[in-house]
């Protein structure tokens, strides 16, 4: 079969300490012609012209591109980022920004997320040899918007820092050998080449919506969580990518599976309930609360009053601790005394995002 120029799938790889040799081992066992586009972003020294593209050049039949600013992406092509820019993706095109410095910016997550927020199912985020946690936050962004995650096996990798990083997330959907990665991206093209969507392949089938709610009674009967109130088409797409996942392409059968295999169950869960989390997150409702709504709430509060502050996205805590900080360097900002434990609690907060970042 002829494939498309347009690739199906965009993998981005990231790797850092140790990388180079993951990622040759992972060339040499890659087809050539699998029809995906591989972004790689490297961690690279800034003071050191890059020679990635010749050394990688000798395993595999795929040309090697050092990128340059919108520029498109194609199909069975490697694009190797340039040493002290950061990378995104917009219309399939590949945008660089320079990095005065770039240790301070993590540009694995960075194109990560603009790759699952371009690609969505069609983005595919492999994470190999490395150390930190550069990825980690990319891989949840990815799992989010449907895309496929694989991992190199920390065991495999001469650095284990982003690896563990990636898999202590809990959305990988494959951790291998680093060698047999090249065979997991095949089976996953040849899986996309079958068309496989739930709401075409199924749309004369009148019990569609049953066989669902009997996926959802499963999880519920075993996990006592009830799904049955979500949208149908973000289940739909989340029953789908596990059914590809496991290369099953009949929902009965899928449904006999689920029934065989309860990991398979707490598995479906798990990406129901992806929780997505940062500091900040959504600069702009952060930007409003700090100019507008916290200092309306101080100029109508009565001085022995208490504020009490809901946040109702929290996952792991960021937006409950970003809201605390916002207060904080407001009343720091009036130079008003409060409640010495408030201040001790903000601080440990401090520290907790200065280790997140």
């Amino acid at each position: 079969m002829q494939l498309p120029s347009t690739p199906l799938y965009i993998a981005g790889v990231g790797a850092s300490a140790g990388g180079l040799e993951a990622l040759k081992t992972m060339l040499d066992h890659t087809p050539s012609d699998t029809g995906i586009s591989f972004v790689i972003v490297q961690h690279l020294s800034p003071n050191h012209k890059s020679f990635m593209t010749e050394l990688l050049s000798r395993h595999t039949e795929m040309e090697i591109i050092e990128i340059h600013d919108h520029m498109k992406v194609e199909s069975n092509k490697v694009y190797i980022l340039p040493p002290k820019h950061a990378l995104t993706i917009q219309g399939r095109r590949l945008r660089l920004t320079e990095l005065h410095e770039p240790h301070k910016i993590k540009t694995i997550d960075m194109f990560f997320q603009s790759l699952a927020e371009e690609e969505g199912s069609r983005a595919i985020g492999i994470i190999l040899s490395g150390t930190g946690s550069d990825g980690a936050k990319g891989i949840e962004c990815i799992k989010e918007n449907c895309g496929m995650t694989i991992v190199q096996h920390e065991s495999n990798a001469k650095f284990d820092g982003m690896p563990k990083s990636a898999i202590q997330t809990g959305l990988t959907d494959y951790i291998l050998p680093v060698e047999r990665i090249g065979a997991e991206l095949t089976n996953i093209v040849k899986a996309g080449h079958q068309e496989f969507h739930l709401e075409e392949s199924h749309k004369h089938m009148v019990d569609l919506n049953s066989k669902v709610s009997a996926i959802l009674a499963l999880i519920k009967e075993h996990l006592q969580i009830d799904f049955a109130q979500y949208k149908n088409s973000s289940v739909l797409r989340r029953i789908e990518k596990r059914m590809a996942v496991n290369r099953i392409y009949n929902i009965n059968k899928y449904i006999e599976f689920l029934k065989l295999h309860p990991d398979e169950i707490v598995k479906l869960k798990r990406d129901l309930l992806i929780g997505v989390t940062s500091f900040f997150r959504d600069a702009q409702a952060f930007e409003d609360l700090a100019h507008q709504v916290i200092p309306a709430i101080f100029e109508n509060k009565k001085k022995e009053k208490e504020i009490r502050i809901w946040s109702t996205g929290c996952s792991t805590g960021e937006e409950a601790y970003s809201l605390a900080l916002l207060f904080q360097m407001y009343m720091e900002k009036r130079k008003e005394k409060y409640h010495s434990e408030f201040r001790k609690r903000i601080r440990s907060m401090q520290d907790a995002k200065a280790m997140a970042t």
